[in-house]
């Protein structure tokens, strides 16, 4: 599912930068701020969703930082039945993409869960409330982590140019986990886009 979402960040990042050819651009969120994205959210090539994307800049004890807000919300018709999830996301992270600091939550079916957590000096600290009950833990993760839902943004820091590769350590706010991933640039290609052709790249994660 990542790969879907990922994909589909590009194809219309590409044609929200002006006039810049995709391997130029080198900044999405920070390019005009406030940046916004909408898109649809797919399965099996089927409509099921909406996803909706806002990024600006905030204060963070003290720190000027950049707030990334995210809504999801999908329905999915099994045998007759109706699923209807909604997650929304709300992240601080630095200029550099250091991540400190993130809100989630998730309505599955009337069941909210909300998971709110702190990055620093290499740990994670989770407050998870569930059916009105708290939880506390935390972690170690590596040093280097960025949050999973910031691909977009590092991948064209990274530079759009076919062949680059790399791997990141990521702390996905959808299992609240770290991973590592390898993520790769692919062919360019030109689409059309509202009547105009623009450069756009396949970006693959594994």
């Amino acid at each position: 599912m990542l790969k879907l979402y990922f994909m589909t960040f590009f194809l219309l990042m590409i044609g929200l930068c002006g006039g810049a050819l995709a391997s130029e651009v080198r900044s999405v969120w920070m390019k005009n701020l406030p940046y916004e994205s909408w898109m649809n959210a797919m399965l099996m090539g089927v409509k099921v969703g909406n996803l909706y994307i806002r990024v600006d800049r905030t204060n963070y004890k003290g720190d000027s930082v950049l707030c990334v807000n995210s809504i999801m919300s999908t329905e999915i018709k099994r045998f007759g039945i109706s699923i209807k999830n909604s997650k929304t996301k709300m992240f601080y992270l630095k200029d550099d993409l250091t991540p400190v600091y993130f809100l989630s939550k998730s309505d599955e079916t009337g069941q909210e869960k909300i998971v709110e957590g702190t990055i620093t000096n290499g740990t994670v600290k989770l407050k998870t409330t569930l059916e009105g009950k708290t939880t506390e833990k935390q972690q170690s993760i590596p040093p280097d982590t960025l949050f999973a839902e910031a691909l977009e943004e590092i991948t064209v820091r990274k530079g759009l140019k076919t062949g680059n590769k790399f791997s990141l350590n990521v702390f996905s706010l959808d299992f609240f986990d770290t991973m590592k991933v390898d993520v790769y640039v692919g062919n360019k290609e030109y689409i059309t886009y509202k009547g105009k052709s623009v450069e756009v790249f396949a970006v693959i994660i594994l």
